[in-house]
């Protein structure tokens, strides 16, 4: 058993690597592109745009949030039937969801200029652009559920294989669709459209094959489950719109309190600490089904042990690339968007990777809140918290002249804060563990990601000056390879590297 776990989770390892390098290394190569083409400020329209539609998932996000536990645990108790019920409820609420949705939608983008500020020039493409974003929003929400299977069966590699093709696909479509017709940004949304709709079914194959006691059917639906799920999950919903209120409304206070330009230079400031933070949702996900077994066991103890395994292996990664980014940011954005005003984007995107310091390792412990379905202070708290950073942000654009860089920073530096302070207390209540059981594991990723950073900085002076493509890349590997070994003898301890020992070379059982 324990081999197998050991199996399959190298397989999710290497799968889920494989998907996001895939993934950003599309987006890498494709923003230049993107940029040159419909420029930067029409391009700040397609985050603006995902964002504001992903408001409307406070609602969605109640029942999918938790649908996950409910079919995971039922599933492990034997009780498939029950696990179908809740499938299906799930599957037809969110399609009701999706229908009322598109008509809510529709009126708004109708009227968009009045909403938010749109050169004249642009109104027709980010109009047509916000349509798609709203197409392709609805789709997952239908789709969410078939995405489950994999991390029932933690087979996540499944859905990370879906996600490179649909990658590489998304890279066409695009291709195709700015090499035969006239530029527009609406095509990017339309391709990501294309690209969820095939993911979708995909993911129903997959469903299919590893859970062939789930299928669709109206005559499963039970509002009685659907309430249970809504209990649980309203609190999901709560800390949804305190993720829109820290970092939803950012583009659009930009946009409207400073200016179409500053909106779109955040936007690319952005794309490391969205790649950070996507990274670190990946790699605390590859725990996330065996959390959920343990839990299901009534095994706490292994589940406490799984949450610092899956901190430090987060640390272990997010720390090298935290003190790269800021120590090859202004060369890396030089180099990847040449035409822009680096300085302003370099500064922006090290005042929002900040809260890095903290969430690297502490947004490993945010399951714990789902897992033992202690959702509604954790949720509470960062409404609280969230509601303080919109007023703030506010206030600091209308009456300083901070400007953007007040946009950037203040949900960060609080959301650093709550994170070393709250969440690990929580957690271990949560848990019935002792008040200081995930400190020193955050203590010393904060310790060692400044080390780092220090030691990066040194190394940095010590190589070569980046002149090209090339050169960047041969120092970033350098200084990736040597914060590899920093980490692993500094940062992993005797038993963490003994295990990992065990787990990548299978030399013996655990």
């Amino acid at each position: 058993m324990k081999e197998n776990r050991d199996r399959y989770f190298i397989i999710n390892f290497a799968a889920s690597i494989m998907a996001t390098v895939l993934s950003y290394g599309m987006n890498f190569y494709l923003t230049p592109y993107l940029v040159s083409t419909v420029g930067s400020e029409a391009y700040g329209f397609v985050s603006l745009a995902n964002n504001m539609v992903n408001y409307a998932s406070i609602v969605t996000v109640a029942l999918n949030s938790v649908a996950g536990r409910f079919i995971t645990i039922k599933i492990h108790e034997g009780k498939e039937a029950e696990a179908d019920i809740y499938f299906n409820s799930v599957f037809w609420a969110n399609l009701l969801l999706a229908f009322v949705s598109l008509f809510l939608f529709l009126p708004l983008i109708w009227k968009l200029e009045l909403l938010i500020q749109i050169p004249e020039n642009l109104t027709a493409s980010v109009k047509l652009l916000f349509v798609f974003v709203v197409f392709n929003f609805l789709a997952t929400v239908v789709g969410n559920v078939f995405s489950v299977a994999a991390f029932v069966k933690n087979r996540l590699y499944l859905s990370s294989l879906g996600n490179c093709v649909s990658a590489m696909a998304r890279v066409a479509f695009l291709a195709f669709f700015f090499g035969v017709f006239p530029a527009n940004i609406a095509y990017i949304s339309l391709t990501a459209t294309l690209c969820s709709v095939g993911l979708i079914y995909y993911n129903s194959i997959v469903t299919k094959k590893l859970l062939p006691g789930l299928s669709v059917r109206r005559k499963a639906v039970s509002f009685a489950s659907i309430k249970e799920m809504l209990a649980a999950g309203i609190w999901s919903s709560v800390s949804r719109l305190s993720q829109v209120l820290a970092d939803g409304l950012d583009l659009l206070i930009c946009n409207l309190g400073v200016s179409a330009y500053a909106m779109g230079q955040l936007s690319i400031a952005y794309t490391v600490p969205t790649i950070l933070s996507g990274m670190i949702s990946i790699l605390t996900s590859l725990f996330h089904p065996q959390q959920t077994y343990y839990y299901a066991r009534g095994d706490t103890g292994r589940v406490i042990l799984e949450m610092k395994r899956n901190m430090k292996f987060c640390g272990f990664f997010v720390s090298i690339i935290f003190a790269g980014a800021i120590a090859y940011g202004q060369e890396f954005f030089s180099l990847w968007v040449p035409g822009e005003n680096i300085p302003m984007i370099y500064a922006l995107s090290c005042i929002s990777i900040v809260s890095v310091l903290a969430s690297g390792v502490a947004s490993a412990l945010n399951s714990v809140f789902l897992i033992t379905n202690h959702l509604k202070v954790n949720s509470l708290v960062w409404l609280g918290v969230s509601c303080f950073d919109a007023v703030v942000v506010v206030a600091l654009v209308q009456l300083t002249g901070f400007g953007v860089y007040a946009v950037a920073g203040v949900s960060r530096v609080v959301g650093l804060i709550v994170n070393f302070i709250y969440t690990p207390l929580y957690a271990s209540k949560c848990l019935n563990a002792a008040k200081r059981t995930f400190y020193p594991l955050l203590v010393g990723y904060v310790l060692d990601s400044m080390l780092l950073l220090a030691m990066f900085f040194l190394l940095k002076g010590a190589l070569a000056p980046v002149e090209g493509i090339l050169s960047f890349v041969v120092n970033a590997l350098c200084l990736g390879g040597v914060g590899c070994i920093w980490n692993y003898f500094i940062f992993l301890d005797k038993e963490d590297r003994k295990r990992m020992k065990k787990i990548f070379l299978r030399r013996q059982e655990e």
